[in-house]
């Protein structure tokens, strides 16, 4: 592993860069809670690949709520980021790309962002920022 950003080494296949990317920006979004992870998309491209998050509170106990489903894709040269949280239908899902955008699950309109978003835009920011410094 690399220590500086916990990334893994190419001979580490135990663990896909894009997952631990995502894991360790998810620590920092995140900080009272703890996630794993896994690749749910046939591919672990970090150009065009779906992952989820599960949550776990400090003392251990799973919070399903707290899940987050992303969806990394890259057309052209715009790499952009769907995340949501699955149990929670209520709050919108977010769009990132050059911005962040929400929408409503079920309409597809734009709506305002949640209160509950400001992690899920930090969590995708720090994402697209990590995949541009390692993969342009």
């Amino acid at each position: 592993m690399n220590e500086l950003f916990d990334l893994p080494s190419p001979e580490d296949e135990a663990i896909p860069m894009i997952l631990a990317i995502a894991l360790n920006i998810a620590k920092l979004s995140f900080p009272d809670l703890i996630y794993t992870g896994k690749v749910v998309s046939d591919s672990d491209d970090i150009d065009d690949c779906e992952l989820c998050l599960f949550a776990r509170d400090i003392q251990g106990s799973p919070l399903p709520q707290e899940a987050i489903s992303l969806e990394i894709l890259k057309v052209g040269e715009q790499r952009s980021i769907t995340a949501e949280y699955p149990e929670q239908e209520i709050i919108p899902i977010l769009w990132y790309g050059q911005h962040a955008l929400w929408m409503d699950g079920e309409t597809g309109k734009t709506v305002g962002a949640p209160m509950e978003g400001i992690g899920l835009e930090r969590l995708a920011r720090g994402i697209i920022k990590k995949l541009e410094e390692i993969h342009p």
